[in-house]
């Protein structure tokens, strides 16, 4: 949800489209929306887009169970490969314009994960105005998840509205 937050706080147009949708749906007096007020698909587009720009999972490892040839490569049985997904998450084969953060790309549709995320994210947004630290830059610090390496400064001031 860090990475979440810094990108909507860097793009304010984003910012705006995703305050409209909160303030439409969500009445300035609720505190935490009921599910019948998190169907939210703007803000669930920003969050896939979060996943896919700026991926908590590191890379993905699998194990050959049987010799697999790939590309004209050959992996015995009990090879581990593995994956870096934000190298996938970046593919220009994969993905038109990869290296923007585009919510428009993605459209709704949400399991149990993305729901918890959905009602944190529209509570933070709708009763709070954050900025970010003049000047920060995320740097990411890659371990078995990936985090922000500085923790990410923002001040929170309640909304009056």
């Amino acid at each position: 949800m860090s990475f979440f937050v810094y990108e909507v706080l860097r793009q304010p147009d984003i910012l705006a489209k995703l305050r409209a949708e909160l303030d439409t749906n969500i009445p300035s007096d609720v505190t935490v929306p009921p599910l019948e007020q998190v169907d939210l698909p703007y803000l669930n587009m920003i969050l896939k887009e979060t996943l896919k720009y700026s991926s908590t999972g590191f890379g993905t490892f699998r194990t050959c169970s049987f010799d697999t040839e790939m590309e004209g490569v050959v992996l015995p049985a009990n090879t581990t490969a593995a994956l870096c997904n934000p190298a996938v998450h970046r593919d220009p084969t994969l993905w038109d314009d990869p290296d923007t953060f585009d919510p428009e790309r993605w459209r709704p549709g949400q399991g149990l994960s993305t729901l918890v995320m959905t009602l944190t994210l529209a509570t933070l947004f709708r009763q709070f105005d954050l900025t970010l630290e003049s000047g920060f830059e995320m740097e990411y610090l890659p371990s078995f998840t990936l985090r922000p390496k500085n923790g990410l400064p923002v001040r929170a001031v309640r909304r009056r509205s």
